[in-house]
């Protein structure tokens, strides 16, 4: 189950804590003037129960005894370490707390007059916030100045207020429930560092945001929640920039340094090093500030790698690996276009009267292929209609303009054939499982495809197709599918896909399994072609034990024949109300799922069966999104369960499992929710 439970955190109470109090917590270190400065803009924003506690990390300018004076709801805490932390100054600050949301504010940051208020609201619904930092003053910015390097200032960069990948925010504007803090403290540095070496304790607030993310806490960054930072002007100075960029490094790779990252960001190191080295005068075109945000990055990146190591070493070493690369990539790319140019241009036709679909991919994509073919048949009923697919059991022949072609050697040649010779056009809306060499000979040359997400096994066999549609992740795949589609605009709605269930095979079935005629069962999935979709075997077993118990149904477990042996051990333990199907063939698995009264599983092609077939679903959805991969027909027969991390991107799964997700979601939750919505199917009478 999970060790951190999405939207479950208890706040522990504190003496004299008060409902929604916020306690500020604000490092400072010879700053007395801008820490007047921010008190005299924060102190008048405070209710009743607020508090603010300052901690002094060693200043020499009259600081400390000045905040020695304050009277609450002041509390000055004096940190006399000779060694400086900012994670250890934090976390023994957290300590004498006594409010549920606390704040985090730098000392030279002036809040709006409604950060405050703003703060709290948030920290209602929400276990952390992130909030964006602003020059207090204009400058005049170097010429070469972008927004994406803010962060060596202290300000917030463009990054973050895109949303972009590993852009996190600060502590100079941030805010947590107490409780994640405690369960989520603050990573000190291995190693002791003076004042001098500020810098060097720092990502302490980068790293914290990083490990709430894969413990799947409520994160949100509010572009409304502002501070103005007094940035000294000189820090805009090159050298400064570097200096910080500098310790940005070395601080994060301390903090996070593991074999399985540095590899990481070594390919991501060299990779955008060759881009530079081998598109220079692209790079230069995109201009000074893209230039030197891009150059400032690698530095930071340099002194992350070399961290551990000696840095002229470090250097040759990474210079040897960019060289050959950016000749590979300079020759790929030339390759490819003397191919491209050898072709005869492509354009849509008019009327299409020969189509090609190729699809060979996974089950569930196959399934939600089925309304959208079918539409694309009624609008064109004249068009001579190719479809190549993994699963050709699937489709119903309603028309014989409509061939379908399977697996084998031989319809994979006449798919070639027909790509080369017959197809006016070729629509490729996923290619997990198809001969690359095919697709770059004959399918892609008037190919429609994605710019991502379709299976190649190359980046580069992208760049072969002459139409790419934008694929987007924030809308239902079955409106991608659409979007490909309609190369000439589509009448008609959409139909839902109907499976016919064999019903002799499932009588096969239940002889040999009598289980299926005594009760009523439900399938579970235990085991999926995707890693990163697994759920472990002992909170399947907790989950079968709850609904059998509570619901009388019979649990049918259901997977490849390579979960058979598992399955088989877990059947043992459970008894005679269990069954073991793994293995089963497409029309096998189809007989099963047409008479469960419910499919339980994550997202994958059963689950989809179970949508063509009307049978209701519960799905646990873990890196994948319920809104794009969810049910578009008959929604209210199926039910899900989403993990607390919808996304992680590829730098902050590294060193985690692939279906780190996916262990986010616990069983008792699972097991409540299968039975809750069995309940409700039958009370309703929509289906079972």
């Amino acid at each position: 189950m999970s060790a951190f439970p999405h939207n479950k955190l208890k706040v522990s109470e504190s003496p004299g804590a008060i409902a929604d109090g916020v306690s500020i917590i604000i490092l400072t270190r010879n700053r007395l003037v801008q820490l007047r400065a921010v008190l005299a803009l924060l102190l008048p924003q405070l209710r009743m129960g607020d508090e603010v506690v300052i901690v002094d990390t060693g200043s020499s300018d009259g600081t400390r005894k000045w905040i020695e004076r304050l009277p609450p709801p002041c509390k000055p805490i004096l940190n006399d370490l000779p060694e400086f932390d900012f994670a250890q100054a934090r976390n023994c600050a957290i300590e004498h707390v006594r409010n549920e949301f606390v704040a985090f504010l730098d000392d030279d940051c002036i809040p709006t007059p409604d950060w405050l208020t703003r703060l709290r609201v948030l920290l209602r619904s929400f276990d952390a916030v992130g909030g964006i930092i602003l020059p207090y003053s204009l400058y005049r910015y170097p010429r070469w100045w972008s927004g994406n390097i803010a962060w060596t200032t202290g300000m917030t960069p463009s990054g973050v207020l895109a949303g972009q990948d590993d852009n996190y925010p600060a502590t100079a504007n941030m805010g947590m429930r107490r409780e994640a803090l405690e369960q989520i403290p603050f990573t000190p540095i291995s190693e002791q560092r003076s004042s001098s070496e500020l810098y060097l304790s720092g990502r302490e607030d980068a790293d914290w945001w990083l490990r709430a993310r894969r413990h799947g806490l409520r994160l949100h960054i509010e572009s409304s929640l502002v501070v103005y930072h007094f940035v000294p002007s000189e820090r805009f100075f090159l050298r400064n920039v570097l200096r910080r960029s500098r310790f940005d490094g070395l601080a994060a790779s301390q903090r996070q340094h593991s074999e399985q990252l540095e590899k990481f960001e070594e390919q991501v190191f060299t990779d955008l090093a060759a881009h530079i080295v081998a598109h220079p005068i692209e790079t230069l075109h995109r201009g000074i500030d893209h230039v030197a945000s891009t150059l400032v990055w690698l530095h930071r990146q340099f002194f992350f790698l070399s961290g551990r190591s000696e840095n002229s070493k470090k250097l040759l070493w990474l210079i040897s690996r960019v060289a050959p690369l950016a000749c590979r990539k300079k020759a790929g790319e030339l390759r490819l276009k003397l191919v491209l140019k050898t072709r005869p241009a492509f354009r849509i036709p008019e009327t299409p009267n020969h189509m090609l679909i190729a699809a060979p991919t996974y089950l569930g994509d196959t399934v939600l292929l089925l309304p959208v073919i079918e539409l694309l048949t009624r609008n064109w009923p004249e068009a001579n209609v190719v479809v190549w697919t993994r699963f050709p059991e699937l489709f119903e022949k309603n028309s014989p303009m409509v061939t379908i072609l399977g697996p084998s050697p031989l319809d994979e040649q006449l798919a070639a054939n027909f790509a080369l010779w017959g197809s006016q056009i070729s629509f490729v809306p996923y290619y997990h499982f198809g001969n690359s060499a095919l697709w770059r000979r004959a399918i892609s040359l008037r190919a429609v495809t994605f710019t991502h997400d379709v299976g190649f096994s190359k980046v580069a066999d992208y760049f072969y197709a002459p139409v790419r549609k934008e694929k987007r992740f924030d809308q239902h795949e079955v409106l991608n599918l659409l979007e490909l589609f309609s190369q000439w605009p589509l009448a008609g709605s959409l139909t839902p896909p109907r499976l016919t269930v064999p019903e002799e095979v499932f009588r096969r079935i239940a002889r040999k399994h009598p289980a299926l005629l005594e009760a009523p069962y439900v399938t579970l999935h235990i085991d999926t072609a995707l890693p990163m979709k697994q759920w472990p075997l002992d909170r399947w077993e907790y989950a079968a034990k709850a609904i059998h118990s509570e619901t009388g149904a019979n649990c049918v477990f259901i997977g490849t024949i390579d979960a058979a042996e598992r399955a088989r051990e877990l059947v043992e333990r459970l008894g005679k109300w269990a069954v073991n199907l793994c293995g089963l063939s497409l029309s096998e698995l189809i007989a099963v799922l047409g008479y469960a009264k419910m499919a339980i599983g994550p997202c994958s092609g059963p689950k989809h069966l179970a949508y063509a077939l009307r049978i209701p679903t519960f799905t646990l959805y873990g890196a994948v999104s319920e809104t794009r991969w969810g049910a578009w027909f008959d929604r209210p027969i199926h039910a899900y369960v989403t993990s607390p991390i919808s996304y992680l991107s590829p730098r902050e799964q590294t060193g985690l499992p692939e279906n780190h997700a996916m262990l986010l979601i616990d069983a008792v939750t699972v097991a409540e929710k299968i039975i809750w919505h069995y309940r409700s199917l039958e009370n309703s009478q929509t289906s079972l």
